[in-house]
């Protein structure tokens, strides 16, 4: 007889699961966009920090988080140069269209 083992089916056993999707992991990659303060702490805590080993979090997938940090990052500091070069924009255009008015 060739009987195989199976584990049985629950998330104990799984321990690969693929966490990437998980719910903890969502909402920590949406905090990473909403709160700057988290961010910056994922990145002073995890990022930049040289001397401190980073443990397994159950549930959560930290690669994906440190991604959206450095995503939303990106993205705040493209958002700032565009309001500033638009402000620059219009500042600049302000004396030409005060001469058009008058």
């Amino acid at each position: 007889m060739d009987h195989q083992y199976q584990a049985p089916n629950n998330h104990i056993n799984k321990p690969h699961q693929n966490v990437k999707y998980s719910d903890m992991t969502r909402y920590l990659c949406a905090a990473a966009h909403w709160d700057r303060e988290f961010r910056d702490y994922v990145f002073n805590e995890i990022v930049y920090e040289e001397h401190k080993a980073i443990s397994h979090v159950i549930d959560v997938d930290l690669i994906t988080v440190v991604k959206h940090c450095f995503a939303a990052r990106r993205r705040e500091t493209i958002r700032n140069i565009v309001i500033v070069l638009t402000l620059l924009l219009f500042i600049s255009a302000s004396p030409f269209l005060l001469i058009r008015l008058i």
